[in-house]
């Protein structure tokens, strides 16, 4: 119908043509023949001609359009048939490209990403549009992009897979395994690349590996040989470090040539092979063997074979692990001879079950008790029990042993006679290889006769605390006697000593006060026996001079020695650090004990103490001193006599030179405790020389009391020194060099004139007053004697008193007593050199006393004290502080004085008669209120460990012990404070 209907179209203009030209013809007749007019007609005819013409070219035009339509629509339908051809091509590859389980990227050569999958924007988390936007460098590595071309070709891609990473768009990265080839696409060459992500992979190799690496670590850990052995060759396939002995394996080693050396595989009963037993029995087989180890000694083993099935069922491998039982069999043995020996063992043995059953008991325990077997097998322990101890006492038991811990006692029992029986008991858990306990094991000796003994021993005991406990009361009340008298020297010595005094007053009142607090720490230690047998001496850590503490110790025994005309000297070597840290006291106490020993045994010549120090370590040093005397010395089977309690060379000795033996002793157990040691040199008739070490750490940036930096005005000053003693002489001589001097040191006054008339000029000459030949008064009368040497300052060293009268005679500039102090030694040549004394440096001098404290601090003050002398220093040292005191000579006055008035303060005494400072403090907190109540300071002579404690808890505030210590007193004031009077 279209069709008809398109030709039907097309005949329009010819139609129309025609038409034209007959209408146009007809027209054209008909005005001719009504016109008669030629040249219209032939108008007409040709305008008739044109129009057919045109009228025909249209139609022809229009035939021509629509075949050209025609071609075109025909064209058209083509083109949309491929199309719509291509278009289901393309959706179809799409499908398959997106298909694709790996990462596709198709790109230029240059790396810029053209087209991917939908897997790849999956794995690297951006979009197709995103990727269109990237190159290979933005999904790789920053590390790895110098490794990239800037443009690939055939030498660069590879299409065999390789293992890389690459990142995400989260920036993570992750392996990846990328394959690569180059194709060409519409004439144009692309890259096409495969991205597979292993990560998954390689987490399960990571895990095998882990696997792998952990079985071998087991198998590598064992501490017994351990194979894989193939069935086929007898060849080893594994083994470990055990298995090999530290040697390698090689490719050809088998089973029978590692494990029994030997040529051919096992056989026989001899070596029965494990792999054929193992491949016959299809399951585990077990034997033993025993082999010789590298030095041919024998080793029991037991050897394990377990097969490995392959997947038809057949056994491929073996599984060989061999355990070294040696130990094993040697314990199997033991436990027999364990055995044998409990069965034959004196002491009584009993075995229960983990219930407490009895399962096994050996011949002594049926012997010891009375009782058979039959009676006691398969019974509970319970039935045993006697009714000596409580419940409680079975159930710890059943306690302890139960919680896996051996539990030792004591235990009374009936035997089968009923009688109790005391046995020494220990029970000990036995427990398997998981730890559970199986069986209880009792071990018993019967000590019922030790128990009467002990019954007597405590009796004994009980007699012997007694007894120290009246020597601890005597001890006390000698404390308390000792120490009344000590007060009165210890309080007014400190009295004195805040007078006016000349200098040597002032040295006689310091010796003194120092024999004091030496005589106070000596006996405090002898009263407390106790403590020093038991090595618990409290020692003090305080800074001092180790010079100090020498010439204290010295000063102690100065008269003592000049009285047997003995020269006592003392000798500090250079690397003696000045200043150390310890208990100064306790150093003094064995310096003592050691001179008075000396110069007890010494008649005549001399004592010496020197002393040196080795470093040890960060500032701690070992001080060695030595005191070394020319006396009669130790014979050497006596020596080991010496440092025992209550112990001296011999009887005679005693008689002669007296004292307890307890001396050195104490001294010995001194240093010990100062971490030293004690011992002695000596040969008999020549005297000894006793050694002891103490550690101690030195103080820091410490200076020495005199240094050359300190005394420029003695600096090559040239000082003569006459003495007879050489230990002298080179006491003299180091001191006045670390000054800087000049010394020259002459053994004799003769020599010494000789040297001065020779015409040598010196600025200060030091003579020894006691001289063979010529005394050091004569010498100095001969030196003055000269015109030229009239003004030469002398001075006189003596162990005796000065005799002035004679100094005057002589011309001598001054004194030094013996020993030679280094301070006082440093005072007169400065005063002869510099006519302006230095004061001496002390580490500490005594406490002066504030005569104005009681203005600054008022207290209403009531002393409890029987003693007269006692009462006398208490108000001597009270009033020097300004204090004025009210005096109760017992408990009885003290309430009656507190009754009439107020009081801030109450020194009590202890031991009072009528009623004792314990019950008067114990009234005085029952009678008054809390505000109302003195602080109450205990003033006693008991000084024993703990006294302290004791009295601060029976109701006192604050503790004294006589002799009275300045110090502490001022810090007992300072402590109390004035109560508010409300009656006013």
């Amino acid at each position: 119908m279209n069709e008809v209907k398109k030709r039907f179209i097309i005949l329009i203009p010819v139609g129309i043509a025609l038409l034209s030209f007959l209408t146009g013809g007809g027209i054209a007749t008909h005005l001719i023949s009504r016109e008669n007019d030629s040249s219209a007609l032939l108008v007409i005819y040709f305008s008739a001609i044109a129009l057919f013409l045109t009228s025909l070219s249209v139609a022809f035009f229009w035939i021509f359009i629509e075949r050209v339509r025609k071609n075109i629509e025909k064209s058209l339908n083509i083109s949309k048939a491929a199309e719509h051809e291509l278009l289901q091509t393309e959706q179809e590859y799409r499908q398959i490209f997106d298909g694709i389980n790996d990462a596709v990227f198709v790109e230029t050569l240059k790396g810029e990403v053209l087209d991917v999958n939908a897997r790849a924007c999956q794995i690297f988390g951006w979009s197709r549009e995103e990727f269109l936007t990237k190159t290979t460098k933005d999904m790789v590595p920053p590390e790895y992009h110098a490794l990239l071309p800037e443009e690939q070709d055939e030498s660069t891609v590879s299409e065999e897979p390789f293992e890389t990473v690459n990142v995400r768009a989260n920036g993570e990265y992750f392996p990846v395994s990328v394959s690569g080839r180059i194709q060409t696409i519409n004439k144009e060459k692309r890259l096409l690349v495969v991205v597979r992500d292993i990560t998954e992979q390689k987490n399960v190799e990571n895990e095998l590996k882990k696997q792998h690496q952990f079985l071998s670590n087991v198998i590598e850990s064992l501490t017994q040989p351990f194979y894989v052995i193939n069935v086929d060759d007898y060849s080893i396939e594994i083994s470990n470090s055990a298995a090999r002995g530290g040697k390698p394996i090689g490719a050809t080693a088998t089973c029978y040539t590692m494990t029994h050396d030997r040529d051919t595989p096992c056989g026989g009963d001899e070596h029965p092979c494990p792999l054929r037993e193992v491949v016959k029995s299809r399951g585990l087989v077990q034997y033993e063997h025993i082999h010789y180890d590298k030095d041919g000694n024998p080793r029991d083993f037991e050897v394990h074979g377990y097969p490995i099935f392959d997947s038809h069922g057949n056994v491929k491998q073996m599984i060989e692990y061999s355990l070294d039982i040696t130990e094993r069999k040697k314990a199997e043995e033991n436990l027999l001879k364990f055995s044998r020996a409990i069965t034959h063992s004196p002491t009584s043995v009993v075995i229960t079950e983990a219930n407490a059953k009895i399962s096994y008991v050996n011949p002594a325990y049926l012997e010891g008790t009375g009782y058979t077997e039959d009676e006691v097998l398969g019974k509970y322990a319970t039935f045993l029990y006697s009714d000596l101890h409580p419940k409680e006492f079975y159930k710890d038991i059943w306690k302890k042993v139960s919680a896996g811990n051996v539990w030792r006692g004591e235990i009374s029992s009936r035997n089968s006679r009923d009688e109790i029986i005391w046995e020494a008991v220990s029970i000990a858990p036995v427990v398997d290889v998981g730890g559970k306990i199986i069986n209880f094991v009792g071990v018993m000796e019967d000590i019922t006769e030790n128990k009467q003994i002990l019954v007597e021993m405590e009796k004994a005991k009980e007699a012997a605390e007694a007894a120290a406990q009246a020597k601890a009361d005597f001890l006390a009340n000698m404390s308390h006697e000792i120490r009344t008298p000590l007060n009165a020297i210890y309080g007014m010595t400190s009295l004195m000593l805040d007078t006016p005094l000349n200098a040597e007053q002032q040295d006689f009142i310091e010796t003194i006060r120092g024999g004091s607090d030496t005589l106070l720490k000596v006996i405090n230690d002898i009263l407390d026996f106790s403590k020093i047998e038991a090595g618990k001496i409290d020692l003090e850590t305080q800074p001092f001079y180790v010079r100090s503490c020498m010439e204290d110790a010295l000063d102690l025994l100065a008269e003592k020695a000049a009285g047997k005309m003995l020269d006592l000297a003392y000798l500090i070597e250079d690397d003696v650090p000045p200043v150390v840290i310890g208990d100064v006291t306790r150093l003094r106490q064995i310096l003592v004990n050691l001179l008075n020993n000396a110069i007890k045994f010494t008649d005549k010549g001399e004592v010496v103490i020197s002393m040196k120090s080795c470093l040890v370590e960060n500032g701690q040093y070992e001080l060695h001193f030595s005191v070394r005397d020319t006396g009669i010395g130790i014979p050497a089977n006596k020596i080991d006599k010496l440092f025992k309690s209550f112990s001296q060379v011999d009887t005679s000795t005693t008689r002669k030179y007296g004292g307890t033996g307890l001396g050195l002793a104490i001294s010995n157990q001194l240093a010990q405790n100062m971490g030293g040691t004690m011992w002695v040199e000596s040969e008999e008739g020549k005297g000894s020389t006793f050694h002891f070490t103490i550690l101690a750490d030195a103080e820091l940036n410490a200076k020495p009391l005199y240094s050359t930096d300190d005394v420029p005005q003695l600096s090559d000053k040239r000082v003569l020194i006459v003495d007879d003693n050489a230990t002298n002489r080179l006491i003299l001589v180091k001191q006045t060099e670390s000054w800087g001097m000049k010394p020259r040191a002459i053994a004799s006054g003769p020599d010494a004139l000789e040297l001065l008339a020779s015409g040598e000029e010196f600025d200060i000459a030091i003579l020894d007053m006691q001289m063979p030949e010529m005394d050091g008064f004569t010498l100095a009368q001969e030196i003055s004697a000269e015109k030229k040497l009239a003004t030469l300052p002398l001075i006189i060293l003596t162990s005796i008193k000065r005799e002035k009268a004679r100094a005057s005679d002589a011309n001598v500039t001054a004194f030094l007593n013996k020993p030679i102090k280094t301070s006082n030694l440093f005072n007169v040549l400065m005063s002869i050199i510099d006519s302006t004394p230095m004061p001496e440096k002390e580490l500490k001098k005594h406490t002066a006393i504030d005569s104005k404290m009681a203005e600054r601090h008022p207290l209403r003050i009531l002393l409890a004290e029987d003693n007269m002398i006692n009462q006398k220093v208490a108000l001597k040292l009270l009033s020097r502080l300004g204090y004025r005191a009210d005096v109760a000579a017992n408990g009885v006055e003290v309430i009656e004085a507190l009754d009439r008035q107020t009081y801030d303060l109450v020194f009590m005494d202890i031991q009072m008669p009528e009623m004792d400072g314990d019950e008067a403090t114990s009234q005085v907190r029952a009678r008054w209120p809390q505000d109302r109540q003195p602080f109450i300071v205990a003033m006693t002579a008991h000084a024993l460990e703990g006294d302290r404690e004791k009295y601060l808890e029976r109701g006192m505030d604050d503790y004294i012990s006589k002799p009275i210590n300045v110090n502490v007193l001022i810090k007992a004031l300072e402590k109390a404070n004035p109560i508010e009077d409300k009656s006013t």
